[in-house]
């Protein structure tokens, strides 16, 4: 902190003896220690603060600057229209895409597309069986409720 090295620190003390004397010397380096100690910490509180005050400023810039994004968009006239259509386009991909494959790669997808619906055949071809094929046989809840 005040790069002090041992030679300077000895004068020092030495310094310090002669003047205080023997007895008044423990009580004088404790409250030197004291006040180190508390200059220290004040020290560390004013960094603390800087750097919170530098991130808080840093935060109110990116504030300014995404106001700043969503106003130019707003005046340059954002077209909500085009922006929906869009999002609905994707939609229906991935809906697509998620009924070729829930329909499984052994499916037609000219005849599923043309039909809406997957012939009979090519699901029987594809050798599914499963508690959805055959309900109330393979799942234990469907079990029970059959029972009842």
């Amino acid at each position: 902190m005040f790069d002090i090295g041992f030679s300077e620190l000895f004068i020092l003390i030495v310094i310090a003896l002669l003047v205080l004397g023997p007895e008044k010397m423990p009580a004088a380096v404790r409250r030197t220690g004291l006040i180190l100690g508390k200059i220290k910490a004040s020290w560390n509180g004013l960094q603390t603060e800087i750097n919170r005050e530098l991130e808080a400023d840093e935060l109110r810039k990116r504030i300014q600057d995404e106001t700043n994004s969503v106003q130019q968009t707003l005046n340059n006239g954002f077209d909500i229209d085009a922006y929906n259509e869009r999002i609905l386009e994707q939609e229906k991909k991935i809906r697509e895409g998620m009924q070729r494959e829930a329909n499984g790669p052994n499916i037609n997808t000219d005849q599923t597309q043309q039909t809406g619906v997957a012939s009979t055949e090519t699901a029987k071809d594809s050798g599914a069986t499963g508690p959805l094929d055959n309900p109330g046989t393979s799942d234990p809840a469907s079990q029970d409720i059959n029972k009842q």
